[in-house]
């Protein structure tokens, strides 16, 4: 096996980066055009299946044709030593896989990875080559935001005898290790058998964008044949309440199990991930405009009501008399003028008795005495503070409440 310091063909390994499943990766130096790169060394076991391992050459020659800011670029492939390798550009920054180790991401942030990662699988199909193996270890974030997407068309597609021996596995999901970490992001058709295409790629992007936003994958079980199951019948776990329902719908349709109820291509994708940045403030669509004019003239009429109620509270100050108003009773609609009763003396003094109760006649109107909570003096407040049976005025008596007094039940002005 390759060491650090060793010169690999025209390749001198310098660091291990990470090993998976299906090959170790090193960072390593170019030393015919002088430039860094990383080189993933597939397994010597891979080398008994010929016809896969011709796959991954081939499928890797055609991926270095790709040209994307969002792609990590392919420099060569070939075989040294009786090793086979694939020599790419050597990207510098942490896997979603690492960054999701602290939780998870911020909505905004979780929008601009998976638009970026949608946009290159949509490059991607287009030039006819399918990722396969789309999951967080796979997509690698720079200093500068941006996201780039590792090993397309270099994962080792499992036969149907392999995949079933896997999904039917009662081990735990830890000891199969690495093909668990593939296994969260197949999609149900692939679990049924059938080849990965762009459709099952776009499903392993929303299983990815559902970690993203949760922090925890959208299926789970203890057991890869669990895991599998899941996938194929359950519905996916909810989202956090945070996540807005214009996100969680695109997860979904993501999700769906059917391939052609998700979104037909990585194009149509990224387009509705870009609006739907726009909708939650990365940009401003017509919507969000409309929305934000109704919300200035809603404003706006709302402080001119606030000024003209203090204008008019002011006014009614100035043009109340010195001494107190006769406290004047409301008779319902089809009552006769209303009755005058005399002014109540103001209850500033605490010597003064509470005002005797008067007898109560059924069908009539009465008016209730207020009592001061802090000074439990008894008082009738004037004629803007009372309740009156027959209209039942309910803002009157929060205005009373307002200035710390409570209806005194039983005890109506005389």
């Amino acid at each position: 096996m390759v060491t650090t310091g060793e010169v690999f063909g025209h390749y001198r390994i310098e660091e291990k980066l990470g090993g998976g499943t299906f090959g170790t990766v090193f960072r390593a130096r170019d030393v015919r055009l002088d430039r860094e790169v990383a080189v993933k060394i597939l397994h010597h076991e891979d080398s008994e299946d010929e016809a896969e391992l011709g796959r991954v050459l081939h499928e890797g020659r055609a991926a270095s044709a790709l040209n994307h800011p969002n792609i990590c670029a392919i420099y060569d492939a070939g075989e040294e030593d009786g090793l086979h390798y694939i020599a790419m550009e050597y990207v510098e920054g942490w896997t979603l896989a690492e960054l999701l180790e602290a939780g998870p991401l911020p909505v905004a942030k979780a929008l601009d990875y998976v638009t970026q990662t949608a946009a290159a699988l949509a490059h991607a199909h287009c030039g006819g080559i399918i990722h396969r193996d789309l999951k967080a270890s796979n997509v690698v974030i720079t200093a500068e935001n941006q996201a780039k997407l590792l090993d397309f068309g270099l994962a080792r597609k499992l036969d149907t005898n392999q995949l079933e021996a896997a999904t039917q596995s009662r081990q735990s999901l830890d000891a199969i290790g690495g093909l668990a970490g593939t296994l969260a992001y197949m999609a149900p058709e692939v679990l049924h058998g059938k080849p990965a295409s762009a459709s099952s790629d776009l499903w392993s992007l929303g299983a990815l964008f559902y970690q993203m936003l949760s922090g925890s994958l959208p299926f789970k079980g203890e057991t890869p044949f669990e895991l599998s199951l899941a996938i194929m019948v359950e519905a996916p776990l909810s989202l956090p309440p945070e996540v807005p329902h214009t996100v969680c719908t695109i997860v979904d349709r993501c999700l769906e199990k059917e391939p052609e109820r998700r979104y037909r291509t990585g194009d149509e994708l990224a387009q509705r991930l870009e609006a739907a940045r726009a909708e939650l403030g990365g940009g401003a669509g017509p919507s969000t405009l409309l929305r934000r004019s109704r919300v200035l003239v809603a404003g706006a009429v709302l402080m001119a009501v606030v000024a003209a109620a203090v204008v008019w509270r002011r006014y009614e100050r100035k043009a109340a008399p010195a001494s107190p108003l006769p406290i004047t009773v409301l008779q319902p609609s089809t009552a006769q003028p209303a009755q005058k009763f005399p002014a109540v003396p103001p209850a500033a003094a605490p010597a003064t008795p509470p005002p005797k109760p008067t007898r109560q006649y059924p069908g009539k109107p009465e008016i209730l005495v207020w009592v001061n909570t802090k000074t439990g003096i008894y008082h009738c407040p004037g004629s803007r503070w009372y309740k009156n049976t027959a209209d039942g005025s309910l803002m009157v008596q929060r205005q009373a409440q307002q200035r710390g007094y409570r209806p005194a039940a039983g005890k109506p002005c005389e």
